[in-house]
């Protein structure tokens, strides 16, 4: 992780995110799109957002990166569509998990002294 992203945490996605579970999501979602789209549009709205140079908010005010976010969010759509029954519901399965899995190091990290 570079050392721009470093200083945006969970905290900074509360006033978006329903809970601190899904603030987090959010934060590592971003972080993940910072690295795998190190050169588009999107990655650099995501690197934006966690340098703290801009909020998520203001990053979806921007026509440019909701017009980008768009047309993933349509290939998305499209991908669900044709997924069979199966597919979507281990995709579903897994990201309960991996919901789980995130309030559970919060947890962890509370009673740790770190949070």
């Amino acid at each position: 992780m570079s050392e721009n992203m470093k200083h945006v945490g969970d905290s900074d996605f509360l006033d978006i995110a329903k809970d601190e579970v899904s603030a987090r999501v959010l934060r590592k979602q971003l972080q993940e799109i910072a690295r795998h789209d190190p050169n588009g549009l999107l990655g650099e709205m995501a690197r934006d957002v966690l340098g703290g140079r801009v909020s998520l908010r203001e990053a979806m005010r921007n026509s440019v990166y909701t017009e980008e976010l768009g047309r993933h969010t349509e290939r998305f759509r499209r991908f669900w569509q044709e997924a069979a029954p199966e597919e979507r519901e281990q995709a579903q399965r897994q990201a309960a998990e991996f919901f789980e899995q995130q309030r559970r190091d919060i947890e962890e990290e509370r009673k740790q002294g770190r949070s």
